[in-house]
Order: C-alpha cells, then structure tokens, then sequence
C-alpha cells in the first residue's frame, strides 16, 4: 500500500508540474497577444489621428462647393462678356 500511495504522490506531483508549466506556456500567450493588442491600439490611434471627422469634412466639402458655383458663375459671367464683345465688333466692323 505504501508503494501504491508513493506512485500515486509521484502521478500527483507530475500533474501539478505540468499543469504549472502550463499556466507558465498559458501567461505567456497572454502577454504576447496583450503586447499585439496594445501594439494595435497605439497603431489605430496614430491612423485616428490623420483622419478628418465627418463634421470638419462637411464643412470643406460645402466651402468648396460655395466656391467652385462662384467659379463657374465667373466664367460664364466672363463667357458672356467675350460673346456679346465678339458680336459688337462684328457688327461694328464691317
């Protein structure tokens, strides 16, 4: 019976080694994939950083429109005056 208790002590004193070594195997994995996702984190917050928000895009986006229409109204403003220029001197001159 002794013999049958120090096998099952040595059985015993296995199993807690290896389960300790893999709670050791198992932090491990956890501090890698902490390490990764801290690494993420910093990542996608740089790329956050360059990013515009959709307000401060809006914004822009209806200036640039207000000045592309003044543009436009320019040229056909300047359009019309080449045209009705062209048509008093051909008119004029012959």
């Amino acid at each position: 019976m002794k013999d049958t208790l120090e096998i099952k002590v040595a059985v015993l004193e296995e199993r807690l080694v290896q389960a300790n070594h893999a709670l050791e195997l198992q932090a491990k994995a956890y501090e890698y994939r902490l390490e990764n996702l801290n690494h993420s984190a910093e990542k996608m917050s740089k790329m956050q950083e360059t990013y515009l928000t959709k307000e401060a895009y809006e914004l822009r986006h209806a200036t640039l429109e207000t000045k592309i229409d003044a543009i436009m109204k320019l040229t056909y403003v300047g359009l019309g005056i080449i045209l009705a220029t062209e048509f008093f001197l051909k008119f004029f001159i012959k």
